[in-house]
This record gives C-alpha cells, sequence and structure tokens, in this order.
C-alpha cells in the first residue's frame, strides 16, 4: 500500500494538526503528493496562511505595492486563471509563489533540485526565491538564487 494512503486513513482532525506542524513548503510538497491531498490542504487556507514560510500578499501590501502586484501576477499566471488583485488569492491553489520563507538550508536543496528538475539549469527569471529565515523570526539571510 502507498505510504499516502496510511496517511489518508488518519482521521482528518489529526491530519490537520499534522499539516499545522508544516512549513510552507514541506506543505506545499504534501499537497503535490497526490489530488486528494491537494483538494484537502487546498480546502482549508487558514492551515496554510498559518505556516511558517507562507507569503500573504496583504501584509506586505503597504510596504510595496509594486514587488506584491507582480508576486501576485505570477502566482496568478502558475494558477492559469485571473484573479482579481484586490481579492488576494483567495480562490487561488496554494502554489510556489506564495512560498517566502524556508526553515534551514535542507529545503533550500530540495527547492534548488526540483527547480533544476521544473525548468532546465538555467536561472528561473519566473520564480523568485524563498529566503531562508532559520531561527528568530527577525534574522534574515538572503541565499543568492543561483543556478549553475
Amino acid at each position: 500500500m502507498p505510504q499516502f494512503r496510511k496517511l489518508l486513513s488518519l482521521p482528518v482532525e489529526l491530519r490537520l494538526e499534522i499539516y499545522s506542524q508544516c512549513t510552507a513548503f514541506s506543505l506545499l510538497q504534501l499537497s503535490h503528493t497526490c489530488s486528494a491531498l491537494h483538494h484537502e490542504i487546498n480546502k482549508y487556507p487558514a492551515i496554510i496562511k498559518n505556516t511558517y514560510g507562507y507569503w500573504d500578499p496583504k501584509a506586505y501590501e503597504s510596504r510595496s505595492t509594486d514587488s506584491s502586484y507582480e508576486r501576485w501576477r505570477r502566482a496568478s499566471a502558475h494558477h492559469k486563471r485571473p484573479v482579481e488583485y484586490e481579492a488576494g488569492f483567495a480562490g487561488m491553489a496554494f502554489n510556489l509563489h506564495l512560498v517566502s520563507w524556508l526553515r534551514d538550508e535542507e529545503e533550500y536543496i530540495l527547492f534548488l533540485r526540483q527547480a533544476r528538475s521544473w525548468r532546465g539549469p538555467e536561472v528561473l527569471p519566473d520564480v523568485e526565491p524563498p529566503l531562508i529565515r532559520p531561527g528568530k523570526p527577525n534574522r534574515r539571510r538572503r541565499i543568492r538564487f543561483l543556478l549553475l
């Protein structure tokens, strides 16, 4: 029996608790393992929005409207249907453009490995790399996004 079937056999309440312990990037990985998990995770946007690393466009709107709009535009294009910017990400499936922080180097390495497999070894102009933000929430460290 596949591993994800064992996860789906757990009660919904327990699965929701597991999802709430994941980072945004891990939750994104989990949501792409099968359609049942994809639908279930996207059914509870509050869990996604409270994960470590989730990018909330409304929180950054006052500081950087242009970059928020650009990120929304890329996420909307990824979703393949137009969504009103004022409505935020309502109705849009959780995708890579909604992940802005990675917990550690391991997540970053996984991100790079998967980005290469999605788009090839060239630089990815339409994917803004998430930042690694270990430890304290106010400590920021930008990792240069170079795919050689």
